[in-house]
């Protein structure tokens, strides 16, 4: 009788040869069923945990940005009825190659910013530079666009105009929409700041105005940017 019982080592009960799989396992069927129950709960338990972490991320996640990390989100329909995309071929024009050299005269530093502020009682404009392929603001401009905002708010007067740009690298349509996309990141900083969308113009301008000079990664640098100005009209 003894030959023909094993006992369980999960329930340590003495059972006949027939209530297990075989004699390798020492568990017996019924012990085999609780845990595969067991297992199949648990894992349930994590899926259905892990499907409601991915829900709330995809239906609250964009909500809880902070301003000071901001990064514009394109909307495309609304970009097409906002953006004025400004198509420009010929570089060897006067008034475009007086627009070349104007991309690298806005205030990229807050205390030069200041000190032209304090001198000539105006709003120069200022660059906002931006890293190769990337539509998110600097965090290192956030103190300069923060400051230029509450000088044009306390102004209340004219209108914001918002200028893309890029460095040559990549298609001339693939530029053309990076500008727009940067240009739509400093609007909605700006809207998010208390900035009417009605007091706000944007002009994408793509790699048309970049020049190239002998140090070409100089050139792509300073053409990676936004400028922000104030102007007397939106026309």
């Amino acid at each position: 009788m003894e030959n023909n019982t094993i006992k369980c080592e999960k329930c340590n009960q003495l059972l006949s040869t027939g209530n297990f799989e075989n004699d390798e396992i020492k568990i017996c069927k019924e012990c085999l069923k609780k845990s595969k129950r067991k297992r199949f709960l648990l894992w349930s338990a994590l899926l259905i945990v892990l499907l409601g972490v991915v829900g709330i991320y995809f239906s609250n996640g964009y909500k809880q940005v902070p301003k000071s990390t901001f990064e514009g989100i394109i909307d495309k329909d609304t970009l097409q009825l906002k953006q004025e995309v400004v198509k420009i071929e010929d570089t060897s024009n006067p008034e475009i190659a007086s627009k070349i050299d104007k991309i690298g005269e806005s205030i990229t530093n807050i205390e030069s910013f200041k000190r032209i502020l304090q001198e000539k009682k105006q709003l120069t404009p200022i660059g906002l530079m931006f890293t190769i392929d990337s539509k998110m603001i600097n965090k290192s401009d956030f103190v300069l666009l923060d400051f230029y905002i509450e000088q044009y708010q306390a102004l209340n007067k004219g209108y914001l105009l918002i200028e893309g740009y890029t460095c040559d690298l990549g298609t001339k349509s693939h530029n053309l929409e990076l500008s727009e996309r940067r240009n739509y990141s400093v609007e909605k900083y700006l809207i998010a700041k208390g900035i009417p969308s009605s007091k706000i113009k944007t002009k994408s301008y793509g790699e048309k105005f970049f020049e190239r000079r002998p140090i070409i990664e100089e050139s792509r640098i300073e053409n990676r940017r936004v400028n922000l100005s104030i102007i007397e009209s939106k026309k």
